[in-house]
């Protein structure tokens, strides 16, 4: 006979990265010291202009 199986969800709370990954955390230390804005536009004609495959 087929029973209908009792489901019991766990409650999820709203995380973000800030609250994830520790203050001291290597990373966050490289970020404060280390300026890389300038890759973005090295490596702009590399992606295609909207979403999708890098143009030819």
């Amino acid at each position: 006979m087929l029973r209908a199986k009792e489901r019991t969800f766990k409650i999820h709370t709203a995380l973000s990265l800030e609250q994830l990954v520790p203050a001291d955390n290597f990373y966050r230390r490289v970020e404060a010291k280390l300026d890389l804005s300038f890759v973005r536009d090295l490596v702009r004609d590399q992606y295609a202009a909207r979403m999708g495959r890098p143009r030819d």
